[in-house]
């Protein structure tokens, strides 16, 4: 895995992460891919819940990186996480592979 200490720093101001060792290493390394590719700054975590392009290219990371499990937890943490900013993924199209 290539999770480095920038990483753990930039989830940890995103708010994105209570507790990093619930998210997987794939999908951690799928988040850390695709970061910059974002147009939101680093620190708006509603604005990162929101962009669709992020979080499609974070599915189709995780969907090829991930077991089933992962993705399973790797879905229930994201939604959490973006229900806490107010920006429910269950609005949004299919997510991680599913209808949610």
């Amino acid at each position: 895995m290539h999770f480095s200490t920038l990483i753990f720093t930039t989830l940890i101001s995103l708010g994105l992460a209570q507790d990093l060792t619930g998210l997987p290493d794939c999908a951690v390394t799928c988040f850390d891919d695709n970061f910059a590719n974002s147009s939101c700054a680093d620190t708006d975590v509603a604005c990162l819940c929101a962009d669709t392009t992020f979080f499609s290219d974070v599915e189709v990371c995780v969907l090829e990186a991930c077991d089933d499990a992962d993705v399973s937890t790797t879905l229930t943490w994201a939604t959490a996480e973006c229900d806490a900013v107010g920006v429910p993924l269950s609005k949004k199209r299919s997510v991680f592979g599913r209808k949610h």
